[in-house]
C-alpha cells in the first residue's frame, strides 16, 4: 500500500465531476503486508517513468516472490482495515 498525493487532472468527467489525478512521483509511506505481518517502509520514485523503491529505516525493503497487488491511497485523506 503506497500513499501518495491526488490533484485535479484539469478536466471534469462526462458527468461534470473533476477527474483526479494521482501524483505518482516522490516519495511517501508504505505498508507491505505479508505472512500475517505488515512492515512499515518508504516507498520512493524518480519521476514518471522510474522505479518504484520501497526502504525501511533499516535498509531496501524486497518484496517476496508471488502474487503483488499494490494500491495506491491518497494521503490524508484514504482508509486502510487489515486484519489477519
Amino acid at each position: 500500500m503506497l500513499r501518495v498525493r491526488v490533484g485535479d487532472a484539469g478536466y471534469r468527467d462526462p458527468s461534470g465531476y473533476p477527474v483526479p489525478e494521482t501524483k505518482f512521483e516522490g516519495k511517501g509511506p508504505a505498508q507491505l503486508f505479508h505472512d500475517g505481518k505488515v512492515v512499515q517502509a518508504t516507498w520512493s520514485k524518480d519521476g514518471l517513468t522510474g522505479q518504484i523503491e520501497l526502504s525501511t529505516k533499516k535498509g531496501e525493503l524486497s518484496v517476496p516472490a508471488g502474487r503483488v497487488w499494490i494500491e495506491l491511497v491518497p494521503q490524508g485523506t484514504g482508509d486502510v482495515t487489515w486484519s489477519k
